[in-house]
């Protein structure tokens, strides 16, 4: 049977300095060729960003000190973005967070401002795509960065992370209530082995989580896949091992779409191959180094794009 395929991105396809980037989807699941899609206003890495209803929105981030903003793009049929133009701000600064869309609700979770953040907030999205005043809604039970965040069937579910002190396997689950807030949080099946700068993604009815950093005092690259099923009801099921990928990433991006490849029925992912990667400049390599050790006092920091068809400069 057809399944989503799943496809590991170790780049960072929004940023690093200012610029968006596309490369169309071929029918055998490789990767064309990098194409410039437009440019958002101030570089900055450590943002997220997410699509919705035709456009694109850029959240906060990190360049020197940490951003409030958030800009949108319309998608255009040839792939290219339109010009950004600021939304609502975020209530605060902050990077190293997590976001996600879900029924025309935006969500972003935890992350770096002047201190490590527990706070979850929420924006609707009008007509003309413009974000509505963000609110805050029930936060997590402690804070959290470098984890992952994604809606499935009326749940939210954040993975992994940096909290307390240390990575993260905890995984909770908060219900998406009918006013778009957020209900209470709680604890879920733990995965194996703690991370952060990890990614995740859903697929028919599966939370996958891969790769991060599991080093406290230094760093440990892993390149390990897991994969539990989501219960109806919220709760996440037993993790199990996949099929890694070679090499190790963090900063990395995990997404599920409907292509020629398969996935078995239980859920395994097939063998991975390599797409396209993305180069980071001596001064951006040399800068995040300064801020690793500058923020080490909160938490680990290691953003920036990593590589693996067409290639990018």
């Amino acid at each position: 049977m057809e399944r989503p395929a799943l496809r590991l991105r170790r780049l960072q396809p929004v940023g690093g300095r200012d610029d968006v980037v596309f490369a169309a989807q071929n029918a055998d699941g490789t990767l064309g060729d990098w194409t410039g899609a437009g440019s958002f206003q101030t570089a900055r890495w450590n943002h997220t960003s997410v699509a919705y209803n035709g456009r694109l929105y850029v959240i906060g981030g990190y360049a020197g000190s940490n951003f409030a903003d958030v800009q949108s793009a319309t998608f255009n049929n040839d792939g290219t973005l339109g010009t950004f133009a600021p939304t609502t701000s975020l209530p605060g600064i902050r990077a190293n967070h997590a976001s996600t869309v879900y029924g025309g609700v935006v969500y972003t979770v935890g992350g770096v401002s002047d201190t490590l953040l527990p706070e979850v907030h929420l924006s609707r999205v009008g007509a003309d795509g413009s974000l509505g005043a963000w609110t805050p809604t029930t936060a997590l039970p402690a804070y959290r960065a470098y984890h992952t965040l994604n809606a499935h069937n009326g749940y939210l579910y954040v993975a992994g992370g940096w909290s307390n002190g240390h990575p993260d396997s905890e995984v909770l689950a908060a219900p998406i209530l009918s006013d778009g807030t957020v209900g209470a949080w709680a604890e879920t099946n733990v995965f194996g082995q703690s991370r952060y700068l990890h990614s995740s993604a859903v697929s028919n009815g599966r939370i996958y989580i891969t790769g991060g950093d599991s080093g406290v005092a230094g760093t440990s690259y892993l390149n390990d896949v897991q994969v539990a099923a989501l219960d109806p009801a919220g709760t996440v099921g037993e993790w199990t091992a996949t099929t890694p990928f070679s090499g190790g990433a963090i900063s990395s991006w995990l997404w599920a779409t409907e292509a020629s490849r398969t996935s078995s029925a239980a859920g395994t992912a097939p063998d991975w191959a390599t797409f396209s990667s993305l180069r980071c400049s001596q001064a951006e390599r040399s800068d995040r180094g300064a801020r690793r050790r500058r923020l080490r006092r909160l938490v680990t920091c290691i953003p920036g794009s990593f590589g693996a068809t067409g290639s990018m400069s």
